[in-house]
């Protein structure tokens, strides 16, 4: 499966911190990875990649950010997927969708989203590696 993930140069070299600039190209591996070998990753480009689409999510569904994680110079990976959570709630104008349906009570709509963190700080890179690092 071809997903034709490319990532804008200009685009990128404008709005990534400066140490990802240079790893574009491994950004760009990781989400076609993903893509291609899970089942999620193939619905996430089909909705990504129509600027109009959205996600219809209720409790208990991925929340669909792909959040990539890079610690220091090591490789990156693709971080575990959130769960929308009861009280979860989303602000917006819209109430017309393309499927003509209303949301229901405790639905919400997200668009695709990717989530580029880069840690820098050294200790805290030691107690990730020790597994010592908490989760939020």
């Amino acid at each position: 499966m071809r997903s034709g993930v490319t990532i804008n140069k200009l685009w990128w070299e404008h709005l990534a911190p400066k140490p990802m600039i240079s790893r574009r190209r491994e950004v760009e591996q990781l989400l076609k990875t993903f893509i291609s070998t899970s089942p999620y990753g193939a619905e996430w480009i089909k909705v990504a990649k129509n600027p109009n689409d959205i996600f219809r999510l209720k409790t208990g569904q991925v929340i669909p950010v792909i959040h990539l994680t890079f610690l220091g110079k090591t490789p990156g990976f693709v971080a575990s997927f959130k769960k929308i959570e009861a009280g979860h709630r989303n602000v917006g104008v819209e109430t017309g969708y393309k499927s003509g349906k209303r949301l229901e009570d405790e639905e919400i709509v997200i668009q695709p989203i990717i989530s580029i963190e880069l840690v820098t700080d050294p200790l805290f890179i030691q107690a990730a590696r020790q597994g010592k690092a908490k989760k939020q």
